[in-house]
């Protein structure tokens, strides 16, 4: 890409220093993208300094509350020799020059961004600094041994200069290359706590959501759509409906327009609506269930993985054990509503869309679709996300407001309240999942099988998202059909990955199978945060512990006892086995404990819980992780007790639940949150190491359910096997 063109994608006027950089885009550890100069490299990041000694980085990762924008700022303080609090990040729009490579889209999640980019961000600041060095000693006239650069400063002797003076003669220069500068510790920035890219502006309110647009001429709308989901309009009466409200006829249901939020939402619950009813009318979680267990009971599923022969080798065992775990549907639930505000100009044929989104290309897509309009003509303002955990990989608001928009003419800020947002979700998938295990006669694991039933995650994301993703290379008709067809092919061709990760967990183990059984009643369901592994970990890690003690063994030196082969695992366990004071809990209270390998990170939480008035009640989580060097240590713990919180609440209340296809919760009244009166004591112990940094934003959910369950067996003597764990159903 040549320097006009980064400006351009910068939407950067004047002169300055610029270095592009090639973010990853979910690649394994040793395969990322070095920083490499001249045209034709496909930069999706850069960072620019200014003649006025400004320092910019912009970059597409969405910031969710994972404190990704830390993180990525720290490394390039690193490079660049600069304190962190002087680098400015930007979140930027919609541009081809900021899609990952290989990949129609920008896209967050996954917990990749800070291990895709770590290699990569100090490079680039290094680039920049040996740059604006070399330009040094052209500018002074003196020779580059005599300069030293430190705190974003030339140093010359005893004078010092900024780095902007000399950004105008680095940037006629040739860059130096990137493989000259290593990316290993000593460490000034990398490691360090205390600092915080975006504390100050939401701690002020000056952080902008995109709930916080307001636009000129703009109307509220909200929806009244389906209660079941695949449901469409059939007619609708606007006896009732005040005047100045207007009503836009949609698909699947009704768009209520108003000046205001509150009149809207007023006005919509005056309407009465009739529904054409969808084949998922005739279904409700009992019958969902009944399907689910039936499979498990049955031949059908398809191979996943294996390794030597679980067959033969379960009948030659000297004890088995066989046990079935479950869990349900789950919302999202994200503290910032749905929203989003769209303009269009009808005679220009432009639109301009601000969004909080993990995917902004695939909102910009269904945008332009809705609006009948080339994408390139749409521009995307991306704002801060008031929580993400998948949810806003879907675009489904987006194309509703875009819908309305249309046929209003006036610029729309689309707005879902709670109830819309926990029943119109795309939930996490439930799962049945069914174990057998068999030990020889010294106690040890020697064969062990799994095998899951339920509806698979990833078809659903194409199927609502095929238009948006396969459009630019097919057209939409012909994405979108094939998007429909998307849970055919996976139940023909091969099994989602995502609905069996993680349930093997990382034992050595000789004999293994994992199969999986499609089925799939019409819900709309979708990633939500450790994705598969949300179940997997409570079904593996609860049976572990059940072999453990078939085997008359600690479950701890039970799972230390298979883990030879992964020795970061094994460190995890012993560190929070050990800072938990394990088998010395107080009187009174029971421990447990789950370790869990997700998104290249090794979690494993040690609960210590009592048992009031029937309940459990969670004293303490002791965690440790091993995620590689730990570059912002704060955040690290941050988001480890976040995923605690959010585990913990799916552990002990989250559950969805459906009757005559409709969700019947429908607000925090029915579908709690952990309360504060209900989180325990988090301590976090971070693993020290050199190794390369990995994700924490969703590791430290997986293994806090099985801790819990693992801890009330040990309270009480009953093993719970189905989410939300409540001792009402052992």
């Amino acid at each position: 890409m040549k320097r006009r063109d980064l400006l351009k994608a910068l939407g950067a006027a004047g002169a300055g220093l610029v270095v592009g950089v090639p973010l990853s885009g979910c690649q394994p550890f040793g395969e990322e993208t070095p920083v490499t100069i001249g045209d034709g490299v496909a930069f999706n990041a850069f960072l620019r300094i200014t003649p006025s000694n400004e320092i910019h980085f912009y970059q597409p990762r969405a910031e969710m509350g994972q404190g990704v924008r830390t993180g990525l700022t720290i490394l390039i303080a690193e490079g660049l020799s600069v304190a962190p609090d002087r680098i400015q990040l930007h979140h930027v729009g919609v541009d081809e020059a900021y899609r990952l490579p290989g990949q129609p889209m920008q896209l967050t999640g996954g917990s990749t961004s800070l291990k895709d980019s770590f290699t990569q961000l100090i490079q680039a600041g290094a680039i920049a600094k040996a740059a604006l060095h070399a330009a040094a000693a052209v500018q002074l006239g003196v020779d580059a041994g005599k300069l030293r650069l430190a705190d974003g400063q030339v140093w010359l002797g005893d004078r010092a200069y900024a780095y902007g003076d000399f950004v105008e003669t680095a940037a006629q220069r040739p860059l130096p290359a990137a493989d000259t500068f290593p990316t290993s510790a000593p460490y000034r920035y990398i490691g360090k706590p205390g600092f915080s890219q975006d504390a100050l502006a939401k701690s002020t309110g000056t952080a902008v959501f995109a709930i916080d647009v307001d636009v000129p001429d703009r109307r509220v709308a909200v929806v009244i759509r389906c209660p079941v989901a695949g449901g469409q309009l059939a007619r609708f009466d606007p006896t009732g409906v005040p005047e100045g409200v207007e009503l836009v006829a949609l698909p699947h249901g009704v768009g209520v327009v108003a000046p205001t939020y509150w009149r809207a939402r007023q006005a919509a619950t005056q309407l009465k609506v009739e529904w054409t009813a969808p084949p998922l009318a005739r279904e409700s979680t009992d019958s969902i269930n009944a399907k689910m267990l039936a499979s498990l009971d049955s031949d059908a599923g398809q191979k996943a993985e294996t390794a030597g022969d679980v067959v033969d080798a379960l009948p030659g065992a000297a004890k088995t054990l066989s046990a079935t775990y479950s869990a349900p549907h789950l919302a999202h639930a994200t503290m910032e509503p749905l929203n989003c505000t769209i303009s269009f100009d009808a005679q220009a044929r432009t639109a301009s869309l601000w969004v909080g989104s993990q995917v902004p290309d695939l909102a910009r897509a269904v945008a332009a679709h809705f609006l009948e309009i080339d994408p390139e003509q749409v521009t995307v303002h991306s704002t801060f996300l008031g929580g993400g955990f998948g949810r806003r990989l879907y675009t489904d608001f987006v194309a509703e407001a875009a819908q309305i928009c249309r046929a209003t003419g006036h610029p729309i800020q689309l707005v879902w309240s709670r109830e819309d947002d926990i029943r119109h979700d795309h939930y996490r998938p439930s799962a049945m999942m069914r174990f057998e295990g068999g030990l020889d006669a010294e106690g040890q694991l020697i064969a062990l099988s799994a095998k899951r039933s339920g509806a698979d995650a990833l078809a659903h994301f194409i199927d609502a998202s095929g238009g948006a993703l396969l459009s630019p290379y097919v057209g939409w008709t012909a994405a979108s059909w094939l998007g429909e067809r998307s849970h055919s092919i996976f139940k023909r061709l091969t099994v989602d990955a995502t609905s069996v990760e993680g349930l093997m967990g990382t034992y050595s183990v000789p004999h293994t199978a994992v199969r999986h059984v499609t089925v799939d009643a019409g819900i709309p369901v979708g990633f939500l945060r450790s994705v598969g592994h949300s179940y997997s970990a409570f079904g593996i890690e609860s049976f572990i512990d059940e072999l453990a003690h078939a085997a008359g063994q600690d479950p701890v030196a039970f799972r230390l006892r298979h883990l030879d082969a992964d020795p970061r695992m094994k460190s995890v366990i012993q560190l929070a086995a050990s800072k938990a004071g394990w088998g010395a809990q107080p009187s009174g209270q029971y421990m447990g404990i789950a370790a869990h390998h997700s998104f290249d990170t090794w979690v494993a939480q040690v609960v210590s819980l009592s048992i009031v008035d029937g309940n459990p009640r969670v004293h303490r989580v002791t965690c440790a992780v091993d995620c590689g060097l730990a570059v912002t240590p704060d955040v690290i713990r941050q988001q480890i007790a976040g995923g605690v919180i959010f585990g913990l609440t799916a552990a002990l209340h989250g559950e969805i639940t459906f009757k005559d296809g409709a969700v019947v919760q429908s607000n925090f009244h029915d579908y709690p949150l952990l309360r504060l009166s209900e989180a325990p004591d988090i301590d976090v112990h971070i693993v020290d190491s050199n190794a390369a940094p990995t994700g924490v934003g969703e590791p430290g959910v997986p293994p806090i359910a099985p801790a819990v369950a693992n801890a009330i067996f040990a309270a009480t003597g009953k093993r719970l096997r189905q989410l939300p764990l409540r001792l009402d159903r052992a």
